[in-house]
């Protein structure tokens, strides 16, 4: 184990609530000792710990918790390491402006950034430190890091007490794990069959979850996108299996006009799998697609119902609305949907983020900060306004844009977005579909040979040797949407 990760292990254990105070009761708990009433002959940990044991120890016959416990009553926070350090600090007269809270409501997300804004304006005009200092006073903590470690778990805490989980087989019995990930795999009874979604048992279903439980649960996600390390997922899709929604040009007699259906097109399949192989122009055929983003706070909305999102992007919006199914090109290297570190690059995809209108209480218990969230809260779902990353003008519906937005509101990392926009290659021009020159530019940086401009067969007596393998026109088929090269 790293020395680093030892760190971050040792930081969590220190931000935790203590054991003993998740087993207790806490209604009407008071501390049996009087603070200004001891006698401390140095204000370091170890001194203010031996004072409160030995005092304690007087009068442990009337008082029905542990020293440990009334070290942390005493200052009033739920973990004892960082309670010694808010007594030491006490101690030492480094106190907290406001030592007891009114309850502060905050109207929108748990964040640490909007909770430091709102408290900005609660503190006293005499106090001689910004929010930030004050909240390190409250927690006992060292750091920011840490400040922000105990703030996020509050935060989490009153997500997890407020709003009810719910997994995907709660939308339709068969929705289990390993479906699921079959399913964004481009695979399952779903995706192969062909036929519109109305009046069927996993249309309804899809359609009564979107109504009720999309719009109040935390949906919990499954293997398949469970790691996703560049806060993102994108589905691309090459099918259109549904007539008559006005997407897609599938239309009845669905045996003669759908089985070969294209979606809406609205992005460029660049190059794939692990040869690289090159899609020039329209040699991938018609493709549709469509990702969404979250933040490095975990409790924003857009992070705590990204499956939210994805349920209504992938299976709702675009399966179930239009009718959008399979993977792009017939590759077991290229899922349908994926974290978008594992999908190949694209010009670009449209966008949803989250609606979310929440309010938080933040108020003062007997070990101190409490958040609460309120139960009137309401999930939607939106397209993504973002912003041109060349112009800064507003550009929405785009996901490159949209991360760009993100990022410029400090709200994710820049490290994220370079990598994000390694797969969306024509962040630049979110207006442009096709963008081949990014496509171009691409694959010339990833690979260090040219883009072909055409499609040439391997049989052809014109084919040039210099010119990599390149992916057969497409029909649609997913018995014809394939390459030599894979």
């Amino acid at each position: 184990m790293g020395m680093d990760t030892e760190m971050d292990m040792a930081m969590e254990m220190e931000m935790t609530i203590d054991s003993e105070i998740e087993a207790l009761d806490t209604t009407d708990l008071e501390a049996c000792l009087d603070w200004d009433s001891l006698v401390l002959d140095d204000c370091d940990k170890q001194t203010i710990r031996a004072t409160i044991k030995t005092e304690w120890k007087k009068i442990k016959r009337d008082c029905t918790h542990s020293f440990r416990v009334e070290t942390m009553l005493l200052a009033q926070v739920p973990n004892y390491k960082r309670a010694l350090a808010k007594l030491s600090n006490r101690c030492l007269g480094v106190k907290p402006c406001i030592e007891e809270w009114d309850d502060l409501v905050l109207e929108g997300d748990c964040t640490f950034d909007n909770i430091v804004e709102e408290l900005s304006d609660y503190l006293p005009q005499d106090c001689p430190h910004n929010a930030k200092t004050e909240l390190e006073l409250h927690f006992g903590t060292r750091d920011l890091k840490r400040t922000k470690r105990a703030l996020s778990g509050m935060c989490g805490k009153a997500w997890d007490d407020a709003v009810e989980p719910s997994q995907f087989d709660e939308i339709d019995e068969r929705f289990n794990n390993a479906f699921m990930n079959e399913y964004v795999a481009g695979d399952t009874f779903l995706n192969t069959e062909t036929g519109t979604f109305d009046d069927t048992e996993e249309g309804n279903n899809i359609d009564e979850f979107r109504d009720e439980e999309a719009t109040f649960t935390q949906m919990e996600g499954f293997s398949a996108l469970s790691q996703c390390k560049l806060n993102s997922i994108m589905c691309c899709f090459g099918r259109d299996r549904q007539p008559n929604d006005n997407n897609g040009n599938c239309a009845d007699p669905i045996e003669e006009n759908c089985v070969d259906a294209d979606p809406a097109d609205n992005s460029n399949l660049c190059f794939a799998g692990s040869e690289n192989t090159p899609f020039p122009g329209e040699s991938e055929g018609d493709i549709h697609c469509h990702g969404l983003a979250w933040t490095d706070d975990n409790n924003d909305p857009s992070a705590r119902l990204r499956f939210n999102n994805f349920f209504y992007v992938s299976l709702y919006d675009h399966m179930y609305t239009r009718g959008y199914v399979e993977n792009m090109i017939d590759s077991a290297e290229v899922p349908m949907c994926g974290c978008v570190e594992s999908m190949p690059p694209v010009s670009r995809a449209d966008c949803t983020e989250i609606a979310a209108d929440t309010t938080f209480t933040i108020k003062y218990g007997p070990f101190g900060l409490e958040i609460d969230m309120k139960d009137d809260y309401e999930f939607d779902f939106n397209a993504c306004e973002g912003i041109n990353p060349t112009t800064g003008d507003d550009a929405n519906n785009d996901l490159a844009s949209y991360v760009y937005r993100l990022r410029k509101e400090g709200k994710l990392s820049e490290k994220k977005k370079s990598k994000i926009f390694k797969t969306l290659v024509g962040y630049a021009d979110p207006n442009d579909n096709d963008n081949e020159e990014s496509c171009t530019s691409a694959y010339e940086r990833k690979t260090g040979l040219q883009y072909p401009l055409k499609y040439f067969s391997r049989q052809s007596p014109a084919f040039p040797p210099d010119v990599p393998c390149v992916a057969s026109p497409s029909d649609h088929s997913m018995e014809h949407r394939t390459s030599s090269c894979f």
